[in-house]
């Protein structure tokens, strides 16, 4: 099993700048140089949250893995630089 980070972001109240901080392509680049295998971002399912994190997803390349099943607020991809899967819920 490779090495995980898990981020909790608030689940009534979003903490915007953690999501910010998290889903940035610095941040992304820095925890894959650190060997990170998987980033799983927990935020609210309201409608502002669900946005701001398509956005900050749509700003790094990935390739996604949403063929799941799962709900419609749930993102699974990998980077196609690095070896990070990312899960957002």
């Amino acid at each position: 099993m490779g090495k995980q980070i898990l981020v909790t972001t608030g689940a009534t109240v979003t903490f915007v700048p953690l999501i910010r901080a998290v889903i940035s392509k610095q941040f992304v680049e820095e925890v894959c140089a650190l060997g990170y295998t998987d980033l799983v971002v927990q935020y609210a399912g309201d409608t502002t949250s669900v946005h701001l994190v398509e956005e900050l997803l749509s700003q790094l390349q990935f390739a996604s893995d949403n063929d799941t099943g799962e709900s419609a607020n749930v993102f699974k991809g990998t980077l196609v630089k690095g070896k990070l899967r990312i899960v957002a819920l």
